[in-house]
């Protein structure tokens, strides 16, 4: 396989040109991979071939193709998604959405309607694709940073970070965390309710005993 484009060497002393992310197409067509000096190369697995690098604003947290493999989507460390259009590798990324904070991951959806991003932020954002302006649905319910995600091919999402794992029902999204919620207040409704019938027990067996010693 050819060796990472560099990008340029200018202003990139401290850089290494260490690798940051790797990933492979879903047909196992395309590698793509990104290295500290602000590159993004993707390549042809089949014969190494080059088939274009892109430079980023900031260095890159992660990657991931598009599902029709047309392009590839970068996130940077300040929390913004960019595409990279394969068939022009001349064209500047485009930028496509953006987090408040560093996405650390990101996937396809089987269907290619909807990319999922997570961030350091305890937050999983599920986007429309391509229409990127649409956010569908927030996946809730970690208490530290996402770290990884993974969708399996019942189309449920894995999702990791810190001592935490989470499992989702992607398209059900936030509907799926209130109801997930509502069971546990309901859960904890019935618990309340059951300590008041026995408070109302025993005062009525504390009742009848000064009762019983007062006739008496």
């Amino acid at each position: 396989m050819a060796s990472i484009c560099t990008g340029d060497e200018e202003g990139e002393e401290q850089a290494s040109g260490r690798t940051l992310g790797l990933c492979v197409s879903t047909s196992g067509r395309l590698v793509a991979a990104l290295n500290d000096r602000k590159a993004a190369c993707v390549w042809r697995a089949a014969d190494g071939a080059t088939v274009g690098c892109w430079r980023t604003a900031r260095k890159a947290s992660c990657l991931t193709f598009a599902p029709d493999e047309e392009a590839l989507l970068v996130a940077d460390k300040s929390g913004d998604v960019y595409k990279c259009q394969l068939s022009s590798a001349s064209t500047k990324p485009q930028l496509i959405l953006g987090h408040i904070s560093m996405v650390l991951d990101m996937c396809v959806t089987a269907d290619g309607r909807h990319l999922v991003t997570c961030d350091r932020d305890e937050k999983i954002r599920l986007t429309c694709y391509p229409n990127t302006w649409t956010i569908d649905a927030y996946c809730l319910g970690h208490s530290e940073f996402v770290a990884a995600l993974c969708l399996t091919s019942s189309g449920l999402l894995v999702s990791g970070g810190g001592v935490m794992m989470t499992l989702f029902e992607v398209m059900a999204g936030l509907y799926e965390v209130v109801m997930r919620l509502f069971e546990v207040m309901a859960g904890l409704y019935e618990v309340v309710m059951r300590l008041y019938e026995v408070m109302v027990g025993l005062y009525e067996v504390v009742m009848r005993l000064v009762g019983a010693r007062l006739a008496g």
